[in-house]
């Protein structure tokens, strides 16, 4: 048999580790002399607790694994890409995620950056945002979950094209508005779970020029107010839009301020409803809609809710609006009626 991998060069191996976690990359230096350091050159480092949380006693080993390829690592090859998730944070040490997360931001000065941490925003042992993360101007994909973020200084990120933000903790809200003006050139966008601590006055967000693609909450948690909408003037420049976690039975003053969507060509809008018809939630598509001159498809997907507040249906419907009424929404009955119409129908045949 022929062994067609030995014959491969150094640099494309070190490519195919690249695609492994950093535990099973290691562990191919016993294979022969050849692979003894060649994962100390692999253009990925991954680093995930999840094998080493089965056994709590053990745990040790994580961070006595990561601080020894970060030290062992070979500096003269670049990293292009550095993974963090640590379920259990706070046995890490906030000294070791602080050191980890400086080495892959500043000394690494990686391209691509993912740091999740289910548990960070424990009341007790809270991972506080490290703002170093923000020098680092050659990022272009940035993944950040279960950060606590107390305040967020000028910055600006300009080869930053993917954002993700999920289960984020901002002291005012405020703190996004800065956070997003820093990324101008973002091009994807996804928010989960965001909440801040205490509103602010006169918040100006501003629109990501060229952003192509969002996945957002419709609403923002807050420990002061019941909610906060998501600032849609954000997103009015995406070509494709998904809102996740629209409830049209909440009981405030409508969807809020809407921009013009003049790029809009697919929306997907998300409900949680406890009626299964639910006509203010098809005066609020129509509503969008309005907004939208070139959208040519819509879904609405819908998770009914039952009483007790436990899930009894999934229900999606997918419109493609330019067959139907050749994007001309301004006359918003017609549309109404249809989309009321196709609901009932859906109803009956269930019945």
């Amino acid at each position: 048999m022929v062994d067609r991998i030995s014959a491969l060069p150094d640099s494309l191996l070190c490519l195919i580790l690249s695609f492994l976690p950093t535990t099973e990359s290691v562990t191919t230096s016993v294979l022969s002399k050849r692979w003894k350091h060649l994962w100390r050159s692999v253009p990925a480092l991954d680093f995930d607790d999840e094998r080493y949380a089965r056994n709590v006693s053990n745990y040790d080993n994580f961070p006595l694994f990561v601080n020894t390829v970060i030290i062992t690592r070979n500096w003269q090859e670049a990293v292009q890409k550095f993974r963090l998730k640590c379920k259990f944070s706070p046995f890490c040490g906030h000294s070791n995620i602080s050191t980890w997360i400086y080495a892959a931001a500043v000394q690494y000065r990686v391209e691509h950056l993912d740091l999740c941490f289910p548990s960070g925003l424990s009341i007790l042992e809270p991972i506080v945002f490290p703002s170093t993360i923000l020098g680092c101007t050659n990022l272009v994909i940035l993944k950040l979950n279960g950060f606590t973020v107390n305040a967020v200084p000028s910055f600006a990120l300009p080869e930053l094209k993917i954002l993700h933000l999920k289960s984020l903790r901002f002291s005012e809200l405020v703190c996004l508005a800065h956070f997003l003006s820093g990324c101008p050139n973002v091009e994807d966008l996804k928010t989960e779970g965001l909440c801040f601590e205490k509103p602010s006055t006169n918040v100006e967000f501003r629109s990501l020029p060229k952003l192509v693609r969002a996945d957002i909450d419709r609403y923002i948690s807050s420990e002061a107010v019941a909610y906060v909408k998501f600032p849609l003037e954000v997103v009015s420049n995406v070509k494709f839009l998904r809102i996740k976690k629209m409830n049209a039975e909440l009981n405030d003053t409508g969807i809020g301020l809407i921009p013009e969507f003049h790029n809009l060509i697919s929306i997907e809008l998300n409900y949680i409803v406890c009626n299964d018809l639910n006509v203010n939630l098809w005066i609020e598509v129509v509503e969008v809609l309005k907004h939208c001159p070139k959208v040519r498809d819509l879904l609405i997907d819908k998770c009914l809710l039952g009483r007790s507040g436990k899930k009894i249906m999934d229900g999606s419907k997918v419109i493609q609006l330019h067959k139907v009424v050749g994007g001309n929404f301004s006359c918003s009955p017609p549309i109404l009626w249809q989309l009321l119409n196709s609901d009932l129908m859906q109803n009956q045949q269930r019945l």
